[in-house]
C-alpha cells in the first residue's frame, strides 16, 4: 500500500496559511516549526516542477 502525503503540496500549504491568518489566534511554536520543515522539505524534494505550470505564456 502507498501512502501519499499532500500536506506538502502548495495548495494546502496555502490552504493552512489563510486560515490560520483568518482566525487570527496565534499557532504554537511547534506547529510552525513542523509546517516550516515541511515546506522547506517539499521544495528540496520538488524544486520549481510544481510551479511550471503558471509560467507557461499563453
Amino acid at each position: 500500500m502507498t501512502v501519499i502525503n499532500f500536506s506538502g503540496h502548495p495548495a494546502v500549504q496555502n490552504a493552512i496559511v489563510n486560515q490560520l491568518n483568518q482566525t487570527g489566534e496565534s499557532v504554537a511554536p511547534e506547529v510552525m516549526m513542523h509546517f516550516r520543515a515541511m515546506a522547506h522539505a517539499h521544495d528540496v524534494l520538488f524544486g520549481d516542477q510544481m510551479m511550471v505550470s503558471e509560467h507557461v505564456d499563453a
